[in-house]
């Protein structure tokens, strides 16, 4: 994903350019954050429930199964939420900008 970004970041003139993942432990397996970010990520997932069981067209009670489902498997794998971050400086600003050579 990150790399299909490369040309438009790089197309703008930005330099410097860093990519970084950050995971964040879910799950009560990874203690006071973990069960904060499990609970964070489900209130959003729960949120878009609508939406979600429209899409993929779920039969009544196969959404909350599935969510069941994923806090076990949180458990089992130690799963984490992997951000992608992206950091970029504009070049700097010079007098003669406009000048051509």
């Amino acid at each position: 994903m990150m790399e299909a970004l490369m040309p438009t970041i790089l197309g703008a003139g930005l330099i410097n350019v860093e990519c970084y993942d950050y995971g964040i432990p879910v799950g009560d397996w990874a203690g006071p954050r973990g069960h904060v970010a499990m609970r964070t990520y489900l209130e959003m997932v729960e949120s878009l429930k609508e939406e979600i069981v429209e899409m993929n067209r779920l039969e009544e009670g196969i959404f909350e199964e599935t969510i069941e489902l994923m806090k076990m498997e949180c458990v089992a794998e130690k799963a984490e939420l992997i951000f992608k971050v992206i950091c970029a400086q504009k070049p700097p600003i010079t007098d003669d900008i406009w000048r051509t050579r």
